[in-house]
């Protein structure tokens, strides 16, 4: 796998800050730009916004602090399910795709999408072989020799 360089266009340790406007946009880092959140929609104007402000090795190093709470918060509803360790959960998934998302337009959005497409297809094919062989067990009566059902 090749690693694209993605330039860095800012020092990380400057802070900026968001501001929420009145109307609902966003503002980062003094960008008098107004950013909108289409609800379901692109938010690649928000996330250039984000990486230009913030810089592309930041915001990684921020995706890796979000992926990291996320599977903390997995692990602790494991041990204890209850009402707020699934709002943590909930929340952690937020961030959790919110760095995903920024990462994908980092990386290429069409590229990620096209191999998540390569891999939800195989995912199917493996839910089609795995319903084959319940199927002829069911008709035997004897159990059938299966795959490993991992993507």
């Amino acid at each position: 796998m090749t690693r694209k360089k993605v330039k860095e266009l800012r020092p990380k340790e400057i802070n900026i800050t968001a501001v929420q406007l009145s109307d609902g946009a966003f503002s980062f880092g003094g960008h008098h730009q107004r950013l909108y959140l289409n609800e379901g929609g692109s938010h690649k104007e928000l996330y250039e916004s984000i990486v230009n402000s913030m810089g592309s090795e930041s915001q990684i190093e921020k995706a890796i602090e979000e992926l990291s709470e996320l599977i903390h918060a997995l692990q602790k509803w494991k041990e204890k399910v209850n009402k707020d360790t699934e709002d943590h959960v909930i929340e952690e998934i937020a961030d959790a795709y919110n760095m995903i998302e920024q990462l994908s337009f980092m990386f290429g959005v069409d590229k990620v999408r096209e191999v998540r497409i390569q891999k939800l297809r195989r995912f199917c094919k493996i839910i089609q072989n795995k319903e084959t062989l319940m199927n002829e067990k069911d008709k035997s009566g004897n159990p059938t020799n299966s795959t490993d059902p991992t993507i």
